[in-house]
């Protein structure tokens, strides 16, 4: 029962350490390192020298395309008033990096309070997206948390909780999540480092497979806890959550094999807590796993209402039942 309960994110690769090097100080990339060949290509960036000159006009164009298309949507929110949240990559890309172009993702993530969802959303649909028709009141009613977007190649997800099924969150998420009002250059907010690390590696532990750049994310955002001294924070996310155990897994891989400035007393600490709950251990399996486990978390209510509609999301999809081959949902983007 407790390899279900627990789960540990798989080990970085070893091309992680010089990426993390790069991502640092680029002078530090040694010209041996040769990402060629790479299955995961979400380091190559980090490890692609030079990132001046005709290369980083490359990575710097693709960044700043993506920013011309939503930059509409973001004048919106702020003409409208509506506290928006960059989230994952279209954060770390303007937190974390030296230049956004370094750090890739396939779609611009944003968080939002429940509350704010429909303001947000109308927002973005009076701007020409495309909404996915999925139920928008699967999200306003908490049994999802996310909205998709699309126009041309470019998509947004629009999340109201880190995870696409809340409910098999065993715990809470960090105190005050909403209310951090770092501002960003996109005119969106930021999250409080501690807050954004624990919804990273919340994020990790729901696949089996991770995108190698987000043990680079999650290391970079080590310092900015620690810089911040963020830690004891940090603790209380983790117990909060619910998942004590399997985010000090976390943290003793980034402490142990990245070097990582997570205090030792801490990591000891919340290992040797017991996670809570069954359901958030299924996450990772893929297949399926995700809607089983959300109907088994569901509280009231939303337990039968989210099986059917899981069950009529999968007969209107042939072959392919609802959360299949996606961990928990979100292993789209970031």
């Amino acid at each position: 029962m407790n390899r279900i309960m627990n789960r540990t994110a798989p080990l970085p690769d070893v091309m992680v350490q010089p990426a993390l090097e790069s991502a640092r100080c680029p002078a530090r990339l040694h010209a041996s390192v040769d990402p060629g060949g790479m299955a995961d290509e979400s380091l190559v960036p980090l490890l692609s020298e030079p990132h001046e000159g005709l290369a980083g006009l490359v990575l710097d164009s693709r960044w700043h395309m993506q920013e011309r298309v939503i930059e509409p949507v973001l004048q919106g929110f702020r003409s409208a008033g509506v506290r928006v949240w960059a989230y994952k990559g279209f954060d770390y890309a303007q937190t974390l990096y030296r230049r956004p172009g370094l750090r890739p993702m396939r779609d611009v993530d944003l968080l939002v309070p429940p509350e704010g969802l429909d303001e947000a959303a109308a927002i973005i649909d009076s701007l020409g997206w495309m909404e996915d028709p999925n139920p928008r009141a699967l999200v306003t009613s908490g049994m999802t948390a996310r909205i998709t977007f699309h126009r041309g190649p470019f998509c947004i997800d629009l999340h109201t909780h880190p995870l696409y099924f809340p409910s098999t969150l065993p715990g809470r998420l960090p105190e005050g999540l909403f209310s951090g009002a770092t501002g960003l250059r996109s005119g969106l907010l930021s999250l409080e480092p501690a807050d954004s690390l624990t919804l990273a590696l919340i994020h990790m532990l729901t696949h089996m497979q991770i995108k190698q750049i987000w043990w680079v994310d999650a290391a970079l955002l080590c310092d900015r806890v620690a810089a911040s001294g963020q830690w004891p924070a940090f603790s209380v996310n983790c117990s909060r959550a619910g998942l004590p155990a399997s985010l000090g897994s976390c943290a003793r891989i980034l402490r142990d094999h990245l070097g990582c400035p997570v205090p030792e007393d801490l990591v000891r600490d919340l290992e040797a807590r017991r996670d809570r709950g069954l359901a958030f251990g299924l996450l990772a399996r893929g297949r399926g796993w995700p809607s089983v486990a959300a109907v088994l978390s569901a509280p009231g209510w939303r337990r039968p209402a989210l099986a059917a509609a899981l069950a009529v999301a999968s007969l209107s999809r042939p072959g392919r039942g609802a959360g299949a081959g996606r961990s928990g949902r979100g292993g789209k983007g970031a």
